[in-house]
This record gives C-alpha cells, sequence and structure tokens, in this order.
C-alpha cells in the first residue's frame, strides 16, 4: 500500500513513529543478555587463502568447507588446490557454452557445486602441486585470461569453418602436445616430497647395511678367549 492512500491523520502518525524508531539507537532495540557475545564452540579451520583478482570466491570457499570438514572428521589438515578446481570447471563451462551455442553465461564466477562436480569427475590435487601460477606472479589475475577464454568460445560458436574443430577443447586450455601417430599412453605421476625424502633414507640406510654385510664378512670377528676370574 502507498502512503499516498493514506489519510492524513494516520500518515502523520505513521511518519512521526517511523522516526522515532529510526533515530533510537540499534543497542537499546536489543535486550541485555543479547550484547553479550558467548563463544559455544570454535571448530577448526584452515587459514585465509586471497583470491585477489579473480572471480573464483565460489572455488575459495567452497574448498575452504571441505578442508575445514576434514579437519571435524580428524581426517588431517590439508591445502587444497583452488585453481585446480577453477581450471577444470572452465572447461566444463566452455563445453556447455559451445554446445548450448553461447545462450549460456560463460565467466569466472561459479557456485559451490561447481566445486564438487570437479572433484568427482576429475579428484584434488595439493596446493604444491597445482598453485594456478605460472609466470612469476605472487597472486592470482585472471582479468586477461577471462577475456581472452571469452573470446576464443565465442569464435569456436560462430562456426567459421562450418563444422566444429575436433581439437578446439585443447586448444582452447592450451595444452595439445603434438605426437606422432599411434597409440600412445599417458602416465601422470605425483611424488610427495615426504615420500620422495623417506625413499632416499631407505636406499642410503640400505647401503650402508650393504657395505656394513661386506665388511663383517671380510673381516669376521675373531673369537675371544677369556679366562676365568679367580
Amino acid at each position: 500500500m502507498k502512503i499516498s492512500m493514506i489519510p492524513g491523520s494516520f500518515r502523520l502518525s505513521f511518519l512521526i513513529c517511523a522516526g522515532i524508531l529510526m533515530s533510537l539507537p540499534v543497542d537499546s532495540q536489543l535486550p541485555p543478555e543479547s550484547k553479550v557475545l558467548k563463544v559455544k564452540k570454535i571448530l577448526p579451520a584452515t587459514a585465509v587463502k586471497d583470491q585477489n583478482r579473480t572471480s573464483t570466491c565460489w572455488s575459495f570457499s567452497g574448498i575452504s568447507m571441505l578442508e575445514s570438514e576434514l579437519l571435524r572428521l580428524e581426517k588431517g589438515e590439508y591445502d587444497l588446490s583452488e585453481m585446480f578446481i577453477v581450471r577444470y570447471a572452465y572447461q566444463e563451462k566452455a563445453r556447455k557454452f559451445v554446445r548450448m551455442h553461447g545462450n549460456i553465461n560463460f565467466a569466472g564466477g561459479g557456485a559451490f557445486n561447481d566445486v564438487t562436480d570437479v572433484i568427482s569427475k576429475y579428484g584434488i590435487v595439493p596446493e604444491e602441486v597445482y598453485p594456478g601460477l605460472r609466470i612469476g606472479e605472487e597472486k592470482h589475475i585472471h582479468n586477461e585470461m577471462d577475456a581472452v577464454l571469452r573470446s576464443y568460445v565465442e569464435d569456436i560458436i560462430q562456426n567459421k569453418n562450418r563444422k566444429l574443430t575436433p581439437v578446439w577443447l585443447a586448444n582452447y586450455a592450451f595444452r595439445g602436445v603434438a605426437i606422432e601417430t599411434g597409440e600412445h599412453s599417458i602416465v601422470l605421476r605425483y611424488h610427495e616430497r615426504t615420500l620422495q625424502a623417506g625413499i632416499i633414507i631407505a636406499m642410503i640406510s640400505l647401503c650402508c647395511l650393504i657395505i656394513l654385510a661386506v665388511i663383517i664378512r671380510k673381516y669376521p670377528r675373531q673369537e675371544l678367549n677369556l679366562q676365568p676370574i679367580a
């Protein structure tokens, strides 16, 4: 209902009451017991990460929730890669954008379900494996990348070749590799640094044992003639 439709006397009373309420401090409208903040339980959480100049808050917040949930379930503390999620989410967006002939949104934004969808399809890796910084930058900046990727998929749907290029997605992701014709096997390996250190220590220990065994075999221990004590 518009105020102009209310009779004059009621309109004046309404404006006076509204002005009084708006002039009151917020604290005076709250009961005394609600002014004291009581901490009932502090849930564990990982450190805050900086998304900087990117539209990837959905990935950072989603990964943060999953990291905190792992802590709550006593599964350990992990630093998961937000940009690994962004990278594959962009790929899936490109597929849909081309399939729908550009009638859907293609940008850096997303939602929490994008995080779980990427993990269910492509998995997840630690931050040290895929930090998303490959050109000497210390912080994430996606302004140029967003514009280039948007321009690329828009050119694809214009279909100037009158057919969809079979390798358009590889070119879009800049990850195509030239190989010879025939069957090939591609193997991706990830070795954690602690595992590599453990292997090195184990190999050194094994070498020391072998050397010790050779020395003992070459120079056997002489039997000692012990005389009884009178």
